[in-house]
């Protein structure tokens, strides 16, 4: 072989090992954003995972909110309704025609207060002796309902 041809082949090895140590740089550089990136992915999949469980725990906590909202509000209407009941259910009352707004039970509850009020005052004006409206004990003014003076079990 002559030296022009052993220089020829040195030159052409010289720039394939640089092309060589160039490639194994950018596969080096490439591996370093592969595990940049797999890193990222692992990250966001960890943050997805938490606010999947955060998503659950408030959808969780809205089913309970849901239940308890629905208990109380079937408690409520029951209640308000015992209250139409008895308020409707006294001596000289007509039984409502329609559904009846909260102002009108409140109304007719009223009604019922200040009439019962004058009466009280009337029967001591006139010498009777009456028990005091604003008395403690329930069983003065109610000996036959005792299942109302009940405790509600969700206080």
């Amino acid at each position: 072989m002559s030296p022009q041809t052993v220089t020829k082949q040195e030159s052409k090895l010289a720039e394939q090992n640089k092309l060589i140590s160039e490639l194994q740089r950018t596969v080096s550089q490439l591996q370093a954003k592969v595990l940049v990136n797999e890193y990222h992915i692992r990250e966001q999949q960890r943050a997805q995972e938490a606010i999947q469980s955060q998503a659950d725990t408030l959808q969780h906590t809205e089913q309970q909110t849901k239940v308890a909202l629905q208990c109380l509000t079937s408690r409520f209407e029951r209640y308000r309704s015992k209250i139409i009941q008895a308020t409707f259910s006294t001596a000289g009352s007509k039984s409502p025609q329609a559904e009846l707004t909260d102002e009108e039970v409140l109304e007719a509850m009223q009604k019922i207060i200040n009439e019962r009020m004058e009466f009280h005052q009337m029967l001591k004006q006139k010498g009777v002796k009456v028990p005091s409206l604003y008395s403690l004990d329930p069983s003065a003014s109610s000996p036959t309902n005792s299942r109302s003076s009940r405790k509600s079990p969700l206080k």
